[in-house]
């Protein structure tokens, strides 16, 4: 094995969910590498219908992942999309 010595450790976050994007912004002070890995460059939230009451707000928003973790100088950021028919 090598000598790591002064070598940030590799956070891996794989979705940009409610969880990834907390866990990757909590992340983002800390000294370490965080890699966050989604199939798409936005975060979808739909709330539940009965908070969508007509006229109040579109169903549907987006953030785009990029935007919010932008500010962190140790992130990385990747769009993957994977086959299920393995």
């Amino acid at each position: 094995m090598g000598d790591h010595v002064g070598a940030k450790t590799l956070v891996v976050i794989l979705g940009a969910g409610f969880g990834g994007l907390e866990a990757a912004k909590k992340l983002g002070g800390e000294d370490v590498r965080v890699t966050v890995i989604d199939r798409t460059n936005y975060h979808l939230f739909q709330p539940l219908l009965i908070r969508s009451r007509p006229g109040a707000f579109a169903g549907r928003h987006r953030a785009p992942v990029r935007a919010v973790l932008s500010k962190f100088k140790n992130m990385e950021l990747f769009w993957l999309k994977f086959n299920r028919s393995m």
